[in-house]
Order: C-alpha cells, then structure tokens, then sequence
C-alpha cells in the first residue's frame, strides 16, 4: 500500500489507488472506482464548494450524465461514510456539495536533511540565500495580509444562503392582484409600483405614500408601466402606452400625492409585445434618460438615451440579428457603465454591460432562461438579478461572473430594487396558478372543458390514446418543484424526480406511446414510459427551439436547433443518437400526420427570413405556393406552442392572447371566444385543442434587509480570490 497516496477522513481512510476504504479497525470497504475518485477530488478541494458542472466536468470527464447521477453517488458515498447527513459531505442547495470533515493526506515525507556546507564559499552563499528568502517572505507576509484575513480564514466557506426564515419580509402593498416594479422616491418616501387586477385589464401606475398608506393612481384611463424615479426631486418617469405607441411621461408628485398633467418627455417607439415592466433609468446628474426603444413589433428592441437638457437623442446598442433585442437596463451609480439584458433568438437571455465612456461592451453570463429583474447594487462591481429557479436571489460580479447566492423565498420574486447597502424592495409571490383545458374540434359548439386541474401549476400536457383508453403526461409543481406526471383512468403517478429545479415544456408521445419526449431547460430529452429511464439528447446542439416527432415513428424527432449560428432542421434518432441536417432557416415546425399509421404526412413550418406560415415539400423544403398568415403581424410563430394546425385549419394566438382560427376553405380568421381562458400556448392532440390556462395570482411589494450583504459579498470574492491562488 503506497501511504503517500491516502487520505484521512475524520476515522475513515481512503486509499483511492485501490478503490477502498479503511475503518479505525483495519477493515477494508470496498466502493466503486467512480466512488474513490468523486471522494478524492472533493478531498482535494476541500476547502471549496464544488459545483455539480465541475464534477461532471473533472469526475465524469465531461461524459453526458444527468445532476441526479452526481446527487445519487454522493447519497450512496453518504451511506457508506456513515453518520448524519452532512456529517461527511454537505450540501449547498442549488450550488453543489463541499467536504464537511477533517481531511490529512498522509505519508508525505519529510525533507531530508542536508550536509553541511563548507568553506567560505559555500558560507556566503548561504548567507545570500538566507538574505532572499527573508526579503521574499517578508513580501509574502505583506502581500498576503492585505486579504484582511479576520473577514474570511482560508478554510472558511462562504455564508449560506439566507431564507424568509433568517430574513423576515415587510409587506408595503396589499391589493389583490399583480403588484411589481417598485421604486423609491429620492428621499424614501414615495413607493411607485406597477398594478395590474389581472392580465385582461390595463397595466397601471400607484404611487403610494409610505408614511400615510395613501395611494394615487397614475393616469387612470391610460396603461402605464416602468416607474422610475428622478435622482433629486419628485419626478416619476414612466412609459405611457397606447394601442400602437409607447411614450415616456413625467409628472411631479406632491407629498400629499396631488400630481402635475403629465407631460411627455420622448417616444420609446412601438407598443412593446413582452411584458415592460422596466427599462428607465436617469443619470444622477439628471442630464441623460436611458430606456429601450421598440422600432416595430418585428423589429429589435435597442437602448437609446435622451438628453433631458438638449433634447437630442443617441442610439446606444445594435443587437445581432440572432437577438430579439434588450429587456432590461440598470445605470451604474456612478453613470458610466450600463448593464441591460439581452434576450436571443432561442429564447436565452444574456446580462451584458455597456461602458458608457469607452463604448466596449462585454458580456457577463448567460442562461436558457433567466428571469427579466435586474438591478445595479450599491457595491459597484456587483449586479442582483433573479436566479433561473425564480424564487432566488443573486449577485454576481461583473468582472469575473462569478455568482453569489444571496436569499431565497418559498415563492417566486420578482423586480429587486436595491434602496441602500443593506435594503431591497421585491415583488413577492408566485404571478400565475395554471390548469390545462382541452376543446374537442369535433364538436361544432368548440366549448372547452377541465383536462387537468389542481391549486398547483399544471402545463404542457401530453396525450396517448390506445384502445380507447387516453393518458394523460402533464408538468406540475404539486410536489414541490416540476415534475412529470401521468394520470391513467383516474390514477396519478409521478413519472419524474429531478432534485434540482428544472424548466419542463414541449413533451409529445411517440407514435406507439413507449416514449415521451421533453425539453428540460431546453434541452431535449426523452422518457421512455415502461423502464423510466431519462436520456438527454445531445444532437445536434445542447439547446432546442421546437420538435416533433416523425410522422407516424417511434424513434425519430424532427428538432429545430442552432448549430454555429444558423437554425436548421434535423433529424435526431433518440437511441443511437445519430443526426443528420435536412434544410435550413426553419424556426418551427408542425407535422399533419396520416392516421392511419402508413408514416405519411405534410409539414409545416415558419423561416427566419419570411412572415407567415409555409407547408413544405416532400424533400422538405419551402412551398412558397401554400403560405399561410403572412398578414399578421402580431403573433410570434417561431414558437411553434403559439400555432397548431388539423386537416381543415390553422389555430393560433395572437399577441394579446387571443385564440384565433384561420380556414383553409374560407380563408377566413375567426377569433375563438374562451371568456374563462387565458392562455400563452396551445397545441392539438387526438382532435383536441389542447390550452395552457393561466390564473393570476396574489403578488405583493415588501421589503427585505441583509445586514451582511458586504461581508457576504467580500467573503465570496475572498474565497475565490483563495481558489486561483490554490490552484
């Protein structure tokens, strides 16, 4: 047994050359060669918190494995090591695992001495020696004790994450209905918020006075969004919407809330089709507006900035046509950086950060989904943004990207606004409950009736119909987060157990039921119904825009996906994995497939460069004679949830949410009347009309403090600054 390579955990002695371990006793366990190797490298790194992604990248050497293979080998490490839970190997929920025990790496041998030297020679040479060493370690010990290390020991970890448990929430708003988009008045008085009763009635402006609880009402009859306060005075800038229009307004608001007319201050172009909630910011010196300006529903949405003295107005970015345009901005307190979100064409969004000074523009992290909230932090090289799962809170260092975890709530929240060092304001509570509501298309009346309900958030349902009998896949959050459930004559079975907390969409039954495929954070993968056994698709890209199933197969998905930029269609073959490219510049399809099972079927599809609907040939390609739509402007059909289509007609929702039909026959657009529907997507299975149904649901504006957040932000970049010099 080579000593030199053991390691000492707490009684326990790993000797990961021969894959065991060796109890206080000399007994000898032995455990799984990926056991020893996971257990060494946490040993390794002991004094950090190790990521999931770095695991999977140094432990599994970047082999395809699910979260839950790395979350199953540290349960069954667990059991072996014995203990409590996190006697040995604790947890950081939604971050990774560190060691939490004493670790020795034993038999390292101690220098040997050497003679000593003689002569004058050698003498003087010893005395150089002893003359650089000194001057060197002096240097060190200066350098090193600059860290101020009374902060954050090097074997210290960073603080956990805090909860609604460690940090109480104080409620400032209590309407029924959606309240969002806070922002203080210069001397913390004022609160101006977004309203909204629910998503069929106009988005309004409340301002309300802290200390009085009174509240007024921003141009009652108008929907007005983005309240963003001036930097000296009691100036509320807003947007002001029309049917077609977006302006930005101001008026000034006395303490006891009497306001001004509202005057307009510039045009921000287009009515926006995405919800705007945000998007104004004013320079301190009360010289520059920055927002984002809409050209036309089609067109990018860009950030430009108005002078508020000489009235000219400046263009600031020119995103690639890859991109929808930016979503959010955020000015830096001291004006000369400005962070705004960019949003791709595959759906992800990207936090960048414009140097005002020098024009540079870099990008700070990206994500497949990544909520629209984004605020600069009193701390300057920090952003606070919402994390993907929703319901966290982050803070992330623009030059390193390096991600702090800062407070989590039980429920989603939304919009941070940061009021001082320690304070923010959020919208708290989740904004939607959801059931799922079918229509059969077979019945002239086309009423609609309950598929799956529940007070939990049920989408995406999936439908096989064998024998008579129907079952039903579906996505619902009833057990904690989103899972894959089935319901089958009445009976319901959860299909899936994710630990982390996934994004599921977009699932479809095979043609003979045995598998189901899904996209989990835009990633396909499929679920195959008798072993349940999950495997991720990794052709022909890691990210998904849409797919279908082949007509009639069992095996074979049409996806659409970007490789090296450009979209295209693909055929991916779900158990070898292979894929081949078929045509380009598609960005969703449809399949309107025979039913009789003979694999035959027509396609649909929409392109990048051309509005409207198009039905392709049999090699695939664009049927320019058979368009469809090409008049609407204001539905999104790169979705293909946002568009369905049978033998006789197209459906589709437009940009305020209304279903509409379009007959092939008549080619006439009816609008479909849902009074008890709110939907966002739609899709037709088994004859049905298959709805997303949304429900609005309670938010409120409350005010939470993290009394340590600079610590907690020194510790983490401390720890890290550590990791490098380590490594």
């Amino acid at each position: 047994m080579d000593k030199s390579k053991l390691i000492k955990l707490n009684q326990w002695t790993l000797d990961p050359v021969n894959n065991t371990l060796i109890d206080p006793d000399n007994n000898k366990t032995i455990i799984e060669a990926k056991y020893a190797v996971l257990l060494e490298y946490l040993a390794k790194n002991a004094d950090t918190l190790v990521t999931r992604e770095q695991l999977i990248q140094d432990v599994w050497q970047d082999r395809h494995v699910e979260y839950r293979t790395v979350n199953s080998a540290i349960s069954r490490l667990r059991k072996i090591l014995g203990g409590e839970r996190d006697d040995f190997i604790k947890t950081h929920p939604k971050l990774g695992y560190s060691l939490n025990c004493r670790v020795e790496f034993l038999g390292k041998t101690a220098p040997t001495k050497k003679k000593r030297a003689t002569g004058l020679k050698t003498a003087k040479y010893a005395l150089y020696s002893l003359i650089i060493c000194f001057v060197f370690l002096s240097t060190f010990w200066l350098w090193f004790n600059s860290f101020e290390q009374e902060k954050v020991p090097l074997n210290q970890t960073p603080p956990p994450i805090l909860t609604e448990k460690d940090v109480p929430v104080e409620p400032l708003t209590y309407m029924n209905g959606w309240e969002m988009a806070p922002n203080l008045s210069h001397e913390k008085s004022l609160l101006a918020y977004s309203y909204q009763r629910n998503r069929k009635l106009l988005s309004q402006l409340i301002i309300k006075n802290l200390k009085s609880k009174k509240t007024v009402v921003v141009e009652p009859n108008a929907e007005t969004v983005s309240p963003f306060w001036s930097p000296k005075s009691n100036e509320l800038f807003y947007k002001s919407l029309s049917k077609n229009k977006c302006y930005i307004k101001k008026v000034h608001v006395h303490p006891k809330l009497k306001l001004t007319a509202p005057e307009i201050v510039t045009s921000c172009g287009q009515k926006p089709d995405y919800s705007d909630d945000s998007g104004i910011a004013i320079s301190t010196d009360e010289k520059w507006l920055y927002y984002i300006f809409s050209h036309e529903k089609a067109s990018l949405r860009v950030i430009k900035r108005f002078n508020l003295k000489s009235r000219e107005t400046e263009t600031l970015t020119a995103p690639i046509m890859n991109s929808a345009g930016e979503v959010e901005l955020t000015l830096h307190p001291d004006n000369n950086q400005l962070a705004f979100m960019r949003q791709h064409d595959d759906f992800s969004l990207e936090i960048m950060i414009l140097n005002l000074t020098s024009g540079e523009l870099n990008s700070v992290i990206k994500r497949p989904y990544l909520p629209i909230a984004l605020t600069w932090s009193k701390f300057s090289d920090y952003l606070i943004y919402i994390g993907e799962d929703v319901n966290t809170l982050n803070a992330v260092n623009i030059n390193t990207g390096n991600i702090i975890p800062l407070y989590q709530y039980s429920k989603q929240i939304l919009a941070p606004h940061m009021i001082n060092e320690t304070e923010f304001l959020l919208s708290f509570g989740d904004i939607h409950s959801s059931n799922i509501k079918q229509v059969d298309l077979k019945e002239s009346s086309l009423s609609s009736s309950t598929l799956i309900e529940s007070s939990f958030k049920d989408h995406s349902a999936a439908l096989y119909k064998s024998n008579g009998l129907e079952i039903i896949a579906f996505v619902s959050n009833r057990s904690g987060n989103y899972q894959i459930w089935l319901q089958e004559n009445e009976q319901l079975q959860q299909l899936t157990q994710f630990e982390e907390k996934p994004y599921i969409e977009n699932m479809a039954f095979s043609a003979n039921g045995e598998n189901l495929l899904f996209l989990k954070d835009r990633k396909l993968h499929v679920l195959n119904m008798s072993s349940k056994i999950i495997t991720s698709l990794t052709h022909p890209t890691n990210q998904v825009k849409n797919f279908i199933w082949q007509c009639s197969s069992d095996e074979n998905v049409l996806v659409v996906a970007k490789e090296k930029g450009i979209w295209g269609l693909y055929e991916v073959n779900i158990f070898t994995q292979n894929s081949k490219l078929l045509t380009t510049n598609l960005t969703s399809i449809h399949g309107l497939c025979d039913s009789v099972g003979t694999g035959q079927g027509n396609y649909f599809a929409t392109t990048i460069t051309e509005k409207g609907i198009f039905k392709l040939t049999k090699n695939l390609s664009i049927n320019k004679s058979k368009q469809y739509l090409t008049d609407i402007s204001d539905t999104d059909f790169s979705d293909n949830q946002r568009w369905a289509i049978t033998k006789s007609a197209l459906y589709y929702i437009n940009g305020d949410s209304n279903i509409f039909e379009y007959d092939f026959a008549s080619e006439q657009h009816k609008k479909l009347n849902f009074p008890d529907i709110d939907t966002y997507r739609i899709s037709i299975q088994n004859n049905k009309l298959i709805l997303n149904n949304l429900k609005v649901s309670d938010t409120f504006i409350g005010k939470i403090t993290i009394t340590d957040l600079s610590e907690r932000l020194t510790a983490n970049s401390i720890s890290q600054s550590y990791k490098v010099i380590d490594d």
